[in-house]
């Protein structure tokens, strides 16, 4: 997707003509193999890679070989050692700087108990509602059976996530409870223990975000026939310190939402305004100032774009 060279025909060599038909001829290309994908963050992932690509940036599907802990003293020095390959500074781009994360991968093997560690680039993190809320249900069981009952809040978080009428009750914290606490599983893994040499190819994994983007995107997977009757809450800021001992960026503050609404079947653009400090919603070619509250009514979070705070 040479976008990139196309937009530099217009803006740098003043060549419109030339700049915007090459523009137009990419654009189309690109829409073809978008209407290849079968999900929004694929289409969302294409963009980004191929802009990254085009730019000279890093392989972000490029993973470091499996790792045996017991070889190292230093566990940070590993982390560093792919972290300085991968955002060296001679494909270091605005794509990676700031859309792109890492992430451990910990497994056990399943044939000689051997823990393996291994880096991930992430573009962007997303949480299954249906997921999330079968977690909370079941974690709140526990607490309740292991005398949780005395707890006000407990009984009445376990009361309402068990209310069907009730909407919006999960949080981001939820989420990224659940994110670190929950097995993965991964097929297809294609690698091999460090260890027993035998191939890992359908694994439970872990994960430890080691780098956190400075734009963080979250994608929030919402089954149309549950009615949406649970779905996340629209947070204005988050701070992840709890789950990010090891990263240098924690906390972030919401700059774009995509909303879908389950009245008309439409999805909505909220963006803040840096000028005014302020909620502009846009909905195919109506633009109307809302606040946040408002916003909460109209729909459910699908896209959620956070940048960290300065």
């Amino acid at each position: 997707m040479p976008i990139v060279s196309s937009l530099n025909y217009i803006f740098q060599k003043n060549d419109y003509i030339y700049g915007l038909s090459k523009l137009k001829e990419n654009l189309n290309r690109a829409s073809k193999q978008i209407n290849d994908l079968d999900e929004p963050k694929n289409v969302f992932s294409y963009i980004i890679e191929s802009i990254n690509n085009e730019i000279g940036g890093c392989n972000s599907n490029q993973n470091n070989s499996l790792i045996q802990y017991n070889n190292y003293t230093n566990r940070d020095s590993i982390y560093n050692e792919f972290l300085n390959r991968i955002f060296n500074p001679q494909n270091n781009t605005f794509i990676s700087q700031n859309f792109f994360g890492i992430r451990e991968i910990i497994s056990i093997c399943y044939n000689c108990n051997n823990m393996n560690y291994n880096f991930e680039i992430f573009k962007f993190l997303e949480f299954s509602v249906e997921d999330v809320n079968n977690y909370l249900v079941n974690k709140l069981r526990e607490y309740i059976q292991e005398g949780g009952y005395k707890n006000k809040y407990v009984n009445s978080r376990f009361a309402k996530i068990n209310d069907n009428n009730l909407k919006n009750l999960i949080t981001l914290k939820d989420c990224f409870d659940y994110y670190s606490q929950h097995d993965y599983y991964i097929n297809n893994m294609n690698a091999a223990c460090i260890n027993c040499k035998i191939k890992l190819e359908n694994l439970n994994v872990k994960y430890e975000s080691r780098k956190m983007p400075n734009i963080l995107c979250i994608f929030i997977k919402n089954k149309k026939e549950n009615d949406y009757k649970v779905s996340v809450k629209l947070e204005e800021s988050i701070d992840l310190s709890k789950y990010l001992t090891s990263a240098d960026i924690k906390k972030y503050n919401l700059n774009c939402a995509i909303i879908y609404s389950k009245q008309n079947d439409k999805y909505y653009a909220l963006l803040k305004n840096p000028y005014k400090n302020n909620w502009l919603l846009y909905f195919e070619n109506i633009i109307r100032e809302e606040n946040l509250q408002q916003v909460k009514e109209i729909g459910f979070p699908f896209l959620l774009i956070y940048k960290s705070k300065d």
